[in-house]
């Protein structure tokens, strides 16, 4: 379990219908800046989180103003992708040692605060695995259909769905990524309407 006292100190996003106002990621603090330009294209930057929850807690940010609750983009997924790959392989870097994440909490139900759209990429704790390590382990790639489902795991309580992609960076792109989210969008979204349909009616 994790305090993050930081949270604390942290503003809440606006709730009117101007979404742009007071975008803390239009201009953010020179010291939170780590890369101004991940793809040298001017679409991402890679900033340190203000209100942090572990040590090196970064956004992987839109230069440009894009709501966070817009689905992810090709560009996003690969970026993301590229990014973890190219910190994995870091020697230099602190986080070498560490396995990283990256999560996309797209609206107020899920925690988001700001509007602006961003990814956050955290550390994993040392020699965790999580399950769908397991789940992944020794499975090729595959994209679901109406006879594979997404991977889950039965001793896990809470709705999950995992697609394993190649092991080597070589064999993924844009493409390969996007299809994989839209799957698992699909999947996780007839989960919810199924579990709708199924709930008790009241009143």
């Amino acid at each position: 379990m994790t305090f993050a006292l930081s949270f604390a100190f942290k503003p809440k996003g606006r709730k009117d219908d101007d979404t742009r106002m007071d975008d803390p990621f239009a201009n953010p603090d020179k010291e939170l800046v780590v890369i101004n330009d991940v793809n040298d294209d001017g679409e991402y930057k890679l900033l340190l989180n203000k209100f942090p929850v572990v040590p090196e807690h970064c956004l992987l940010v839109t230069s440009e103003f894009k709501d966070q609750q817009s689905a992810l983009t090709p560009g996003d997924l690969m970026t993301a992708y590229k990014l973890l790959c190219s910190l994995d392989g870091d020697e230099d870097s602190d986080t070498s040692n560490n396995r990283l994440l990256v999560f996309y909490n797209c609206g107020t139900h899920s925690g988001s605060s700001q509007n602006h759209k961003r990814m956050q990429i955290m550390q994993m704790p040392r020699k965790f695995i999580p399950f769908q390590d397991i789940l992944c382990n020794g499975k090729d790639h595959f994209l679901p259909t109406f006879e594979a489902e997404p991977l889950q795991d039965d001793k896990v309580s809470f709705a999950h769905f995992v697609l394993p992609i190649p092991e080597s960076s070589d064999l993924v792109d844009d493409d390969l990524l996007a299809m994989c989210y839209i799957s698992l969008v699909q999947r996780a979204l007839r989960f919810f309407q199924d579990w709708n349909n199924e709930a008790p009616r009241t009143g």
